[in-house]
């Protein structure tokens, strides 16, 4: 007899502001979540989310816990289209801000450079994001938001860190899979001494033989660089 898989208890519970589903495995476990809705305000190229701490209260009230997965559904006030903000109850604290990112088609988080306001002493707070709107975002806190963008740092990759190259040919240093180029600025590539050039895209053409490095540094969109190196051995 196959052992038995564990049945959940879905419980969807109404407040004025949102709707809260809470689910209880066969173990007690809980896990809470939280759809509500906004209108966002456009003025130019700014679009402005007001989160309610009316609304953020109401939700950790019905779930009887201070941690809850919300999903905002923001509508443009002016084409009626609109779009998801995803927090946790558990990071609206006072004096605090929120850091938000962008999610690409996969899930995976965009650098936008876009923090909200100060949080109030009522759990209110607003959201400006500057010229196109994406479709999905998430608001984290600070410890969070460094966590994300150390991954992100990692994530930038060459597919190979040594390369053999005779003598007048040439080769090119290409990029990871793992690499979000939505989070990049700029690739710049330098190479040391004079056994090889590398033009700006990644080619490398070899002039004499021996070993040496080429840079390859990633400008991510925070600003910040990242730096891997090649080895280049040419016969």
């Amino acid at each position: 007899m196959e052992p038995s898989t564990p049945s959940a208890v879905t419980e969807v519970i109404t407040t004025s502001s949102a709707a809260v589903t809470v689910t209880t495995n066969d173990n007690g476990e809980k896990t809470v979540s939280a759809t509500t809705s906004a209108i966002a305000t456009v003025k130019g190229k700014k679009t402005t989310l007001t989160f309610a701490g009316k609304t953020t209260s109401e939700i950790k009230d019905a779930a009887n816990t201070k941690d809850v997965s919300v999903t905002v559904s923001a509508i443009n006030e002016k084409t009626g289209k609109s779009f998801d903000v995803a927090y946790n109850t558990s990071d609206i604290k006072k004096g605090k801000k929120l850091y938000l990112y962008a999610l690409d088609e996969n899930g995976n988080p965009v650098i936008t450079n876009v923090k909200t306001g100060t949080i109030k002493a009522d759990g209110s707070f607003t959201l400006s994001v500057s010229g196109d709107v994406v479709d999905s975002y998430k608001l984290v806190s600070s410890s969070e938001a460094k966590k994300i963008e150390k991954a992100i740092a990692a994530s930038m990759k060459v597919n190979k860190t040594s390369i053999s190259v005779s003598t007048g040919k040439t080769s090119k240093i290409t990029i990871a899979d793992s690499v979000n180029m939505a989070n990049v600025k700029s690739i710049k590539y330098t190479a040391s001494g004079t056994k090889v050039k590398v033009s700006k895209t990644g080619v490398i053409t070899a002039k004499r033989k021996g070993t040496t490095k080429v840079k390859v540094i990633f400008t991510l969109t925070n600003g910040k660089k990242v730096t891997r190196s090649v080895k280049i051995t040419v016969k």
